[in-house]
């Protein structure tokens, strides 16, 4: 995946046209989920995961806890300078809103939570192995040069704890929305 991804990133980073903008993370963003949701659509058909979801109505708390554990999540990164922040909004800005929050926050947790989760638990892997294992991998997707974001890590390890104890990923998907709604647009909220 790195290698269809990279070579695209690189080429609209360094190009003088895309400086400044959104653009070279809109790419990233935008075929790697496609990327990892193609890679999971052939596996969950090869394994027989169920990944695409729940038949399942919505529990009260599990949906409360999932939005205050989204805003929450979202608010720390802000706070402490989580993320890409661009000084202008431009139209890569509405076009990254819809890709950042909705389709990486799927494609992620389809992989962090459900996949792997799903596999290491076919293996008869033990809990505290699993959470390490799938907080340890999201962490490492999210390091950056300029990052070194501690806040994937531990809620990668909330997130996969979550999901461990619900058995659905959708309350998963919800906090990484919110999360990265929130992230995404404070800074351009706060002037």
């Amino acid at each position: 995946m790195l290698l269809i991804i990279m070579p695209a990133t690189v080429y609209f980073a360094s190009s003088d046209t895309y400086a400044g903008t959104l653009f070279p993370l809109l790419v990233t963003t935008l075929l790697g989920s496609i990327i990892i949701l193609i890679a999971l659509f052939i596996e969950n058909k090869r394994e027989h995961l169920s990944l695409w979801g729940s038949t399942s109505r919505f529990n009260l708390n599990h949906l409360l806890l999932s939005l205050a554990l989204g805003v929450v999540w979202g608010i720390a990164a802000n706070v402490f300078k989580v993320g890409n922040v661009f000084h202008h909004v431009d139209l890569y800005f509405y076009l990254y809103i819809p890709v950042m929050v909705f389709l990486g926050s799927i494609a992620e947790e389809l992989l962090f939570r459900k996949w792997v989760v799903e596999m290491m638990k076919r293996a008869q892997a033990k809990s505290i192995f699993i959470v390490s294992v799938s907080a340890v991998l999201f962490f490492l997707l999210h390091v950056s040069q300029d990052n070194l974001r501690i806040d994937t890590l531990i809620m990668g390890a909330v997130l996969c704890v979550f999901y461990l104890k619900t058995n659905d990923i959708r309350y998963c998907i919800i906090v990484h929305s919110i999360a990265n709604l929130i992230a995404v647009t404070a800074p351009y909220i706060k002037g």
